[in-house]
């Protein structure tokens, strides 16, 4: 059974640079013993060995510094000396930490299947059958605009999912969505995670839709055994003439305070 690696960090310093508002820079040494691997490999290993700390963590005793930078080196034997700089932020800046970083967001536009009776520009699709006329339905694609947060916790994002993946937004309850929100508009898609460190951080990937008519399903319609509207249920216009046939504005997705992710 191969040796598990293990660290020593000097969490002091070796050298830094100090101002008028304390420590700007500092920078320490971990060194890592007992890494597997070969070329490449063992610089990567020991990066993620316990003990050495993340890309953007805070300093053990100066909570204004953060890591910036991680530099490994193979001094053979299965050692890797890291040299570990920390810098504070400049004016205006901000510094990542696990569980409270701000993370990088993307935005776009993605199509999405819907059932649709109208054609591009606007009108009504309808067919004939046995002297009966009724709107046509069909698949159509259409853009739906999205957002996706990228960031890293120090926490597994499972709970998150469970708890907010599929559900819509309450009334101004998407800060990503823009000012105001309107409920019922923003969708979750996904919230997945995955750590390169045996579950100490998690890189967790938020993906949001947007419908602005409302993820909300418009009409259920009866449908006869052979899955299709009877005649007498909608007119060759689309309206509804039985309304015990018909339900509008079905509520399939349950509400929740996107908010609440701190996003």
């Amino acid at each position: 059974m191969a040796t598990a690696a293990h660290t020593v960090v000097n969490k002091y310093g070796v050298s830094g640079h100090k101002d008028d508002k304390g420590w700007k820079s500092l920078t320490t040494t971990a060194i890592v013993e007992d890494v597997a691997g070969t070329g490449d490999q063992v610089l990567a290993n020991a990066l993620v060995a316990s003990g050495v700390p993340r890309m953007d963590q805070i300093h053990p005793y100066y909570s204004a510094l953060s890591v910036a930078s991680l530099a490994p080196k193979a001094v053979g034997g299965g050692v890797v000396e890291i040299t570990i700089g920390y810098e504070r932020p400049e004016e205006g800046g901000s510094s990542s930490v696990p569980g409270e970083d701000t993370g990088s967001i993307q935005v776009g536009a993605s199509l999405q299947s819907v059932q649709a009776n109208k054609d591009a520009f606007g009108d009504l699709v309808q067919v004939t059958h046995g002297g009966k006329t009724q709107p046509a339905t069909f698949p159509m694609l259409v853009p739906r605009a999205t957002i996706r947060k990228t960031r890293t916790r120090d926490e597994s994002p499972l709970e998150d999912a469970k708890e907010y993946v599929g559900k819509v937004n309450t009334a101004n309850g998407f800060n990503l969505g823009g000012n105001p929100v309107e409920a019922r508009t923003w969708l979750c898609t996904a919230i997945t995670g995955h750590s390169d460190d045996g579950g100490e951080t998690y890189e967790v990937t938020y993906e949001f839709a947007y419908n602005p008519d409302g993820w909300d399903v418009p009409w259920v319609f009866f449908r006869a055994p052979d899955g299709k509207t009877p005649s007498g249920v909608i007119d060759a216009n689309g309206q509804v003439i039985d309304a015990n046939a018909a339900v509008q504005n079905v509520q399939v997705y349950a509400e929740i305070n996107f908010n609440g992710l701190g996003l």
